[in-house]
C-alpha cells in the first residue's frame, strides 16, 4: 500500500495513552513501523490471523485479505486515531490465507519516541469469530421482537392519516406524520446496528435524500419542548438549507446534540438550536448553559468511549458512545463535528453538511 493509503499525519502528543484498551480474552499483540509500513507480529497474533513462519507482514499483503468496505473504514479509524493521537478500535471479517473466514477485533495507538512525531502504531487483536456467532444469534431475536411492534405503529399511524372520514387538524396530521418518521428512524437504526455482523447491511450505503435541515431540526426542537418541559429552547434559522444526507440519521445526530446539552444543563436554562449558512456548508450549533468542556479536550470528547474527567460532568456521563457515533455519521456524510467553549459559560456543539444546490432533485423529492 502506497504512503496516500494511510495519512501519517502527526500530532502534538507525546507518549502512549494507558488504560484505554479493553481487555480481551488472549489477544495477540502487534507494532507497525510507520515508515515502512511493515507490521511485527508475536506468535498469539500469527495464529489468529492464519500466517505461517513469519513474524513481519507488509501491511499492503494483510489489506489484500480485507473486503474492501472493512479496508476504507480501517483506514478512516486508523487516520483518525494518528490526527487525534487516541485509540482506535474496530472490528471486521477478514479471510486467512487459507480461505477461513474470520471476524477480528483490532485495536491500536500512535506510539511516539519524539515529540511531535509518531513512529510506529502498537496494539492487540483479538479472534471474535465464536462471540460474534452467538452475537448474530441474539441480535437476530431482538430484531424480530422489537420489528414486530414497530409495524403495528406504523401502520396504525399510517392507517389514522389516510381516514377520509375524520375531520383530523393540521396539528394531528403533524403528530401522525412525526411518528411516521421516529418509527422509521427506528427501523434505520435497527438495519445498522442490529443487523448480523456477517450482514451485508452493516455496510451498505446511507438512504440519502435532499430534505431541508431548518425544517428537520424546528421539528426536533419542537419535540424537546415536549420532553424537557423544565428546559427553554430557542431555535435560529434564516432561509431553507437543503443538504443531501440520511435523514434519519441526522435526526440521530441533533436528538443526539441536543440531549447531551440537556444533561449537562440546569434546568431552566437556555438552549439554543442555530442553523446558518457558511459559505458551502449547512452549519447547525447548539449552544447550552452548562458545566462547559475541559480544556484541551474538545476533541477527545468524539473519541470512542471517552468519558470526561470533571466530576460534575463524570456524574452524567453515559457509555462514551453517544458523541462517537455523531462523529462516525457526519464523517461518513462528508460532513464535519466540532465542539467549544462558550463566553459566559457552557458550550457549543456543532456539525455542518455540504449544501445540496440540485434543485430539481429538490423539486423530485418534495413532490413524489
Amino acid at each position: 500500500m502506497n504512503n496516500s493509503s494511510i495519512n501519517m499525519a502527526s500530532t502534538s502528543k507525546s507518549g502512549i495513552l494507558s488504560g484505554g484498551a479493553r481487555t480481551a480474552a488472549h489477544p495477540g499483540s502487534w507494532k507497525l513501523d510507520l515508515v515502512t509500513h511493515k507490521m511485527s507480529v508475536c506468535p498469539a497474533t500469527r495464529k489468529i490471523l492464519g500466517l505461517f513462519n513469519t513474524d513481519e507482514i507488509e501491511l499492503s499483503n494483510l489489506f489484500r485479505l480485507l473486503k474492501p468496505g472493512f479496508k476504507s473504514r480501517l483506514i478512516r479509524e486508523y487516520n483518525a486515531a494518528l490526527d487525534s493521537g487516541g485509540l482506535f478500535e474496530y472490528q471486521f471479517s477478514f479471510n486467512t490465507p487459507c480461505g477461513k473466514e474470520k471476524w477480528l477485533k483490532i485495536s491500536g495507538i500512535p506510539y511516539y519516541r519524539r515529540w511531535g512525531t509518531a513512529e510506529k502504531m502498537v496494539g492487540t487483536i483479538e479472534d471474535r469469530t465464536q462471540q460474534i456467532a452467538e452475537e448474530n444469534l441474539s441480535l437476530a431475536i431482538v430484531n424480530h421482537e422489537l420489528r414486530v411492534p414497530l409495524t403495528l405503529i406504523k401502520l396504525n399511524a399510517q392507517f389514522l392519516t389516510n381516514m377520509t372520514d375524520a375531520n383530523l387538524s393540521k396539528s394531528h396530521l403533524r403528530v401522525l406524520n412525526t411518528v411516521d418518521l421516529h418509527v422509521n428512524s427506528m427501523v434505520n437504526l435497527m438495519d445498522e446496528y442490529l443487523s448480523p455482523y456477517g450482514s451485508d447491511r452493516r455496510l451498505i450505503n446511507h438512504n440519502n435524500c435532499v430534505f431541508n435541515l431548518c425544517e428537520l431540526s424546528g421539528l426536533v426542537v419542537n419535540e424537546m419542548r415536549m420532553l424537557h418541559a423544565k428546559y427553554r429552547f430557542s431555535i435560529q434559522v434564516t432561509q431553507p438549507l437543503w443538504v443531501k444526507a440520511d435523514k434519519y440519521k441526522i435526526l440521530q445526530v441533533l436528538i443526539n446534540y441536543i440531549t447531551n446539552a440537556v444533561n449537562f444543563s440546569r434546568p431552566s436554562s437556555l438552549i439554543i438550536v442555530r442553523v446558518t449558512r457558511a459559505e458551502n456548508w449547512a452549519e447547525v450549533g447548539i449552544i447550552d448553559q452548562g458545566v462547559g468542556i475541559p480544556v484541551g479536550e474538545e476533541q477527545k470528547i468524539f473519541q470512542k468511549y471517552y468519558r470526561c474527567e470533571s466530576r460534575s460532568a463524570r456524574n452524567k456521563n453515559g457509555k462514551g458512545l453517544g458523541l462517537y457515533l455523531v462523529n462516525k455519521i457526519l464523517l461518513e456524510h462528508g460532513g464535519k463535528v466540532g465542539a467549544g467553549q462558550v463566553k459566559k459559560g457552557g458550550s457549543v456543539f456543532y456539525f455542518a453538511l455540504p449544501i445540496c444546490t440540485d434543485h430539481e432533485n429538490i423539486v423530485k423529492i418534495e413532490d413524489g
